[in-house]
């Protein structure tokens, strides 16, 4: 009843609508159903999935000789119909930057971790006997109106390993850093000259207001009513007294994954501009930005992990000079003009890359503290 075909199980005859099938036939010529027996024993499903890992492992080798040994052959390659040996650019591109940004978020939080008090710019530090404790400004804010138990459960907390006259201490310091604090106020009590706010939880306000009462607010404070400015309030429990690092950072590396994709296409553009002698269709262009960009995320990909191994901070500078190299080597032998007129557009590309790049950072920074 059943025939195999380069590895697939097929049918003799087309389960929807009977009609004969041949052998070579992958799909049923009356009614285009796919010619494939799902009824599939373990053993030839492991014999598939061990050829399926196989194959690719051969395709990842191929591709990762080339991208490290020979800027810009596997796009060379590939445009020039030499695609089989070669992991698809889309799909390498999906699986690298994956990778890269889960790395990225690694890496970041368990920095955080280590840091945690040197990182927030919320957080004072409180010397006594030459050790260091991290107060947090909420802590700061809080500590003359708590009661004697929970003054002494705080600094507990803050200094579990200190003894009883240190906590003294500590507390008389704490007590002493509250003028500095409240002469700063906050942001938003400065820019609204509400004298009202005075926590936190008094900026929780605006995040329930609508539009129109949050308008006749700004209005009352004869401040700009627009959506800036009520984005900003409405964001203000984030910042005006505690800045939350690392759920902005987090939100930064979410947003920068998007606008890389983005970016993609606008860089194909751009070579398109530059190249537009050379009578190229704008797909080959966007080949050569996605392989680019995979390679982009590969290099500091790897210098990360030097940087967070080695505990160094050299890495990713010198990735950088070699990245710009990489990609001075890509063009000459992708696109194949003398050295001369390579550099020229080199420097072109460069420059109005960065400029594009930093439009995006700006964008990328200007997104994520409205909406982290």
């Amino acid at each position: 009843m059943f025939a195999t075909h380069k590895h697939r199980r097929k049918h003799s005859l087309c389960p929807n609508c009977e009609h004969i099938l041949h052998p070579e036939d992958n799909y049923c010529p009356n009614c285009g159903q796919e010619n494939h027996d799902l009824k599939i024993p373990l053993g030839h499903l492991i014999y598939e999935f061990v050829e399926s890992i196989t194959h690719f492992d051969t395709k990842l080798w191929e591709t990762s000789k080339a991208v490290f040994t020979k800027p810009g052959k596997s796009t060379r390659d590939f445009l020039e119909g030499k695609r089989a040996r070669y992991v698809p650019p889309a799909r390498m591109y999906v699986f690298v930057s994956f990778v890269f940004f889960l790395l990225l978020n690694t890496i970041f939080d368990r920095s955080f971790e280590e840091n945690e008090g040197t990182l927030d710019i919320n957080t004072k530090a409180v010397t006594v006997d030459s050790t260091t404790y991290a107060v947090n400004r909420r802590a700061v804010l809080a500590y003359p109106t708590l009661t004697a138990a929970q003054k002494d459960s705080l600094l507990r907390r803050i200094a579990p390993d200190a003894d009883q006259p240190q906590r003294q201490k500590l507390g008389t310091m704490v007590a002493s850093l509250d003028s500095v604090v409240q002469d700063s106020g906050n942001l938003v009590t400065q820019v609204t000259g509400d004298s009202t706010i005075t926590s936190p939880d008094d900026l929780q306000k605006f995040r329930k207001m609508s539009d129109e009462v949050l308008g006749t607010y700004l209005r009352a404070h004869k401040l700009p009513n627009n959506f800036l400015t009520r984005r900003l309030l409405r964001q203000s429990p984030k910042y005006a007294f505690e800045f939350n690092i690392k759920e902005f950072v987090h939100k930064v590396i979410k947003s920068l994954s998007v606008v890389m994709f983005i970016l993609m296409p606008v860089v194909a553009l751009l070579l398109l501009a530059v190249y537009y002698k050379k009578k190229h269709f704008y797909y080959e262009h966007l080949i050569f930005s996605v392989h680019f960009h995979t390679i982009v995320f590969i290099g500091y990909g790897l210098a990360m992990l030097l940087d967070s191994f080695t505990e160094e901070d050299n890495f990713l500078v010198a990735m950088s000079f070699l990245l710009v190299f990489y990609l001075y080597k890509s063009l000459k032998r992708v696109y194949g003009q003398s050295t001369g007129k390579t550099l020229l557009k080199f420097i072109m590309l460069g420059f109005s890359y960065g400029l594009v790049a930093l439009l995006c950072l700006a964008g990328v920074l200007a997104y994520s503290f409205l909406y982290f």
